[in-house]
């Protein structure tokens, strides 16, 4: 078996292994909302190429966490393969941040943490740490030499956007992002797991959209805007701890 075929079979099984149940995941279609929420269209929210190549990308955070964690350089290969056959730009919009509301415990309680900031998007620093921890491992070392001189994908496809970054103790923040008309919409948010997160997305009207309020710190979002719009995508932190969270759109 060559190394290219070894290198498919071996990425698959990484994947199913680090999710435990499927080797992807699946973007939530939503029903969209009602007409007292203008900016939606009332339908099933079917998967589409676009939203298949989000799909892809959400996978990297849970595959860099999961080969760091089991110094598992296969997992860190299969992140930096999805990043180099997706396009990828740094989402640049207008950010705010609000300071906790009334009734929320104030920034003095906050509990402080060290952590290092969580590069996942750079397939360059993955492969680079997964070639450390393959040691002598031929297979996985020639997968990643392949990986290396193949460089990022280039094409007509837009690329889809991303931010990395915290949000502080007991407050939220805003992100203002326009969005296509009769174009499907996803945002998913994956923290660092420390503390809840809740997503909400508001029109220019401040009608909410739709919104995940789980008590988790994933968020998963979709609708389809009337119109080529700003939305305010809103990130509220619900712990004492500040959550270093990766933001990904289309």
């Amino acid at each position: 078996m060559n190394i290219g075929r070894k290198l498919s079979v071996l990425l698959t099984l990484t994947v199913a292994i680090t999710l435990g149940v499927t080797a992807a995941t699946v973007i939530k279609p939503l029903t969209a909302q009602t007409r007292q929420q203008p900016n939606t269209i009332e339908e099933k929210l079917a998967p589409t190429e676009r939203s298949r190549g989000l799909e892809n990308l959400v996978l990297v955070p849970k595959l860099v966490a999961f080969g760091r964690k089991h110094n598992s350089p296969l997992a860190l290969v299969t992140a930096a393969q999805i990043l180099l056959e997706t396009p990828l730009e740094q989402l640049e919009v207008e950010k705010t941040e609000e300071e906790p509301l009334p009734g929320d415990p104030p920034h003095q309680t906050q509990v402080t943490k060290r952590k290092e900031s969580i590069q996942i998007y750079d397939p360059k620093v993955l492969l680079a740490e997964a070639r450390t921890m393959a040691g002598e491992d031929r297979n996985i070392l020639g997968a990643i030499s392949q990986l290396e001189k193949r460089g990022a994908t280039r094409g007509a496809i837009p690329p889809y956007q991303y931010y990395v970054g915290p949000v502080s103790a007991y407050s939220s923040l805003t992100f203002s992002i326009v969005f296509e008309r009769n174009q499907v919409a996803y945002v998913y948010v994956i923290g660092d797991g420390d503390t809840d997160l809740d997503c909400f997305v508001y029109d220019l009207n401040g009608n909410l959209i739709t919104s995940d309020t789980s008590f988790a710190d994933v968020c998963e979002l979709a609708w389809i805007p009337y119109r080529t719009v700003e939305f305010d995508i809103v990130i509220k932190n619900y712990g004492s701890v500040y959550n270093e969270f990766v933001l990904t759109t289309n």
